[in-house]
């Protein structure tokens, strides 16, 4: 789920409708826009630290998979020269 797609803004919305402050309000339509538009300025305010942390995840699992396959690499290596003995 990525900020902005119609699923987040659903689970976003079902989030908001199940809180007291929804429960109680009079206005459930205006209280679910105000709802929204606190949600729409944390959104602009977050989504670029969230766009970072996407981007460092992304490198770090590459570096994982680089050194998984360099260990795989060096075992196999040693077990090769282990049977020679």
């Amino acid at each position: 789920m990525r900020l902005g797609d119609k699923k987040f803004q659903d689970v976003i919305n079902d989030s908001i409708k199940s809180t007291v402050g929804y429960s109680e309000v009079e206005n459930k339509e205006s209280f679910m826009v105000g709802a929204n538009v606190a949600f729409s300025i944390a959104e602009k305010l977050y989504a670029p630290e969230i766009e970072n942390l996407r981007r460092k995840m992304a490198t770090y699992k590459s570096a994982y998979e680089n050194t998984k396959k360099d260990l795989k690499t060096v075992s196999s290596i040693i077990n090769r020269y282990a049977d020679c003995d």
